[in-house]
């Protein structure tokens, strides 16, 4: 794979870890929704959420994370 093929492969991960995100942010309001504001609810979105941002932010660094240990697509 060249250089050029790595980077639009990394880029279209990206951006489909982005748009899994999004719907799954989508699914955590609606669920949330139908709780009505209870304290279960309110748990449930927070944990979910938490996760969501560490999941973000691990698909945001993994790209930092492969170029500084020398990691490439495919391996």
């Amino acid at each position: 794979m060249s250089r050029e093929e790595a980077i639009e492969h990394e880029y279209t991960e990206s951006r489909l870890t982005l748009a899994v995100m999004i719907v799954v942010l989508t699914v955590v309001a609606l669920l949330g929704s139908l709780f009505e504001g209870s304290a279960d609810a309110v748990a449930f979105e927070v944990l979910l959420m938490g996760s969501l941002l560490v999941l973000l932010g691990v698909a945001a660094a993994a790209p930092a994370l492969r170029a500084h240990f020398g990691w490439r697509a495919g391996q």
